[in-house]
C-alpha cells in the first residue's frame, strides 16, 4: 500500500521499491504505462525507461467530452 504523500520523489521511490520486491532492477524496466497524473507522470520521466501514458484515460477524456465536456449527457 502506497503510503505518504502522493509527490513524484515518493512515487518514483515506491515504483522502485515494489520492483526490488521482485528482484528487479530499474535497468530491467523496458517501459511503464500509468494515468497521466502530473505527480506520476513527473516521476516516471525520471526512471530510466520510457513512460507511456495509458490509452483508456485518453479514450476516457475523449469520450466524456464527446458527450458534453462532463459526460452526464442525457440518454436519448
Amino acid at each position: 500500500m502506497f503510503t505518504g504523500q502522493h509527490d513524484h520523489v515518493n512515487i518514483k521511490e515506491w515504483h522502485l521499491v515494489r520492483h526490488a520486491y521482485f528482484d528487479m532492477t530499474e535497468a530491467d524496466l523496458r517501459s511503464s504505462t500509468t494515468d497521466s497524473g502530473s505527480n506520476v507522470r513527473k516521476a516516471m520521466l525520471q526512471l530510466l525507461a520510457p513512460w507511456f501514458p495509458c490509452t483508456s484515460h485518453f479514450l476516457h477524456k475523449a469520450v466524456r467530452y464527446a458527450l458534453g465536456q462532463n459526460g452526464n449527457a442525457e440518454m436519448q
